[in-house]
Formats: C-alpha cells, structure tokens, sequence
C-alpha cells in the first residue's frame, strides 16, 4: 500500500491541512499491509524524521525505493504505483496521479473535497474516494474509519475501492 500524508508545500496557511506519520500510526498497524512512502522528501529532511520517529515507536517497516527519485522520475514514480493494491494519501500530486492511473485511492481531507462535488468522490477519477476527514491537530477517531476499511480489505471482506465515502 502506498502512503502519503502530506504535500511538499507547507507553507503557513498549509502546515495544518495534513497529518503527521505518527497521527497515522492507527493506519501502520493494520497487520498484513506493506507500506510503501511516497513522500517527495522521504530521504531526509521532516519525513524522513517522522519515518525514523513511528519506526522506533511501533516497529512498523516503511519501504522506500532508494533509487527512484520521486519529485523528478514521473514515469518511474508511476510505474511504482501502477504497482500498489492501493495508494492512501492526503490531497497531493500524488493521490491525483494514482487516481488518474485508475489506481484504487483513498484520500483523506481536512474538509470536504471541493473537486468530490458532495459525491464522495471526484467524478473525473472515478477510483478516488474520500474515505476520511480529520481536523488538524485532532485526527485520532476519524482515522480508525480508514483502519477499519484496511482490516475489511486484508480479510477478503472489502475490496480496496468499496465501502461508502
């Protein structure tokens, strides 16, 4: 599964429009899911930190692809999620370009997505959905929706792209 949990442009009118990796650790302990990062900055810097920080705190393993510059490579970043079960991720080029690809996608949101119209879902990328929102700073209950649907889709019970919005 493919994670991003936050753009590279945190500006100050940004910085509270995502989550840090450790408001995600109810999503990282799932059993039985691979994490892939897809973060831009997963090499060093804040995501890197954050990367090391829920590593030693809860010993999930995060992948990262070494030799696939993210930011620059936009063929080979999206070979890679061409190749995931599905791509969690805040509202970044990321989760657009793995909606596009027709990737299952599960966004995630501070408010309301405008481009969902009130579906649910962007009705140009018809394998997005909305599966949480969260406010900044407050996110804990409205994650474990998303890990509930986790630990539907690793039991065979939900497929990556089903459930209500």
């Amino acid at each position: 599964m493919g994670l991003s949990w936050r753009s590279g442009l945190r500006s100050l009118g940004r910085q509270n429009l995502y989550l840090t990796l450790m408001q995600m650790v109810p999503l990282l302990t799932v059993p039985d899911i691979h994490f892939v990062v897809l973060q831009y900055d997963a090499r060093a810097g804040d995501a890197a930190a954050e990367m090391a920080e829920v590593t030693a705190a809860t010993g999930v393993t995060l992948r990262l692809w070494e030799d696939l510059d993210l930011r620059d490579d936009q063929e080979g970043g999206a070979a890679l999620l061409a190749g995931l079960d599905l791509v969690v991720s805040a509202g970044t080029a990321v989760g657009e370009l793995s909606a596009a690809l027709g990737m299952p996608t599960w966004r995630f949101h501070h408010m309301a997505a405008w481009a969902a119209l009130r579906t649910g879902a962007s009705p140009l990328m018809v394998t997005a959905h909305i599966r949480a929102y969260f406010i900044a700073n407050s996110s804990s209950g409205k994650l474990f929706f998303v890990a509930i649907s986790l630990h539907r889709a690793a039991d065979g019970g939900c497929p990556a792209g089903c459930g209500s919005s």
